[in-house]
């Protein structure tokens, strides 16, 4: 009996310390090299070079609750230097803000790799390490989705299995609050625009 109070009481107490130290550090949003979700355009203009050259939509004029995007393309010709994520060489990435306090806002950052055979599994153990084992994996009409989160933010890796034509991984990060405040957005507009069709 005194050796079940005992493993009762550890249990408990491994619980409790879990509990706390999962309350005690907020979590972060996640981070995509030198860029956060999160943070202002300035900051992710200033956190790479590279970001001057990427082709943006209008950053001058912020509107509240509306997006811009930016895209980098690979270039094919002159040929320059690879970028790489987790050792990958990429197709393309885009940036994602939104207006929010007279503040052009980080929300979303997605990276299209390159064909390559086995990219998906580098990139599933690459994330597992970053940002601990996946928290879901499902198969829809031949793509996988990996999904990890932590509450604030979330990374998927979208993948079309092979077919008759190799498709290219791509993985999008996001930051949630801000995910919702535009779908909820959107979901007003268009509630008010079918109101003023009838």
């Amino acid at each position: 009996m005194k050796n079940y109070t005992t493993l009762a009481l550890i249990v408990f107490l491994a619980l409790v310390l879990r509990i706390s130290a999962q309350t005690a550090t907020p979590a972060e949003p996640y981070s995509i090299k030198a860029d956060k979700l999160g943070e202002i355009a300035a900051e992710w203009l200033a956190s790479d070079p590279a970001h001057k050259e990427w082709k943006c939509t209008d950053m001058s004029h912020i509107v509240e609750g509306e997006p811009v995007t930016c895209s980098w393309e690979r270039s094919l010709k002159p040929k320059v230097e690879a970028v790489t994520y987790a050792g990958l060489e990429l197709q393309s990435q885009g940036a994602s803000f939104v207006g929010k306090d007279r503040k052009l806002v980080l929300y979303r950052v997605e990276l299209k790799f390159c064909s390559g055979g086995g990219y998906e599994a580098t990139l599933v153990s690459a994330f597992n390490e970053k940002f601990g084992i996946f928290a879901s994996y499902k198969i829809v009409l031949g793509q996988e989705r990996w999904l990890w989160t932590n509450g604030v933010s979330t990374v998927t890796l979208d993948y079309t299995m092979p077919g008759p034509t190799y498709h290219s991984p791509v993985v999008t990060f996001t930051l949630d609050s801000l995910v919702r405040e535009i779908q909820e957005r959107q979901d007003k507009a268009a509630q008010k625009k079918a109101r003023s069709d009838m």
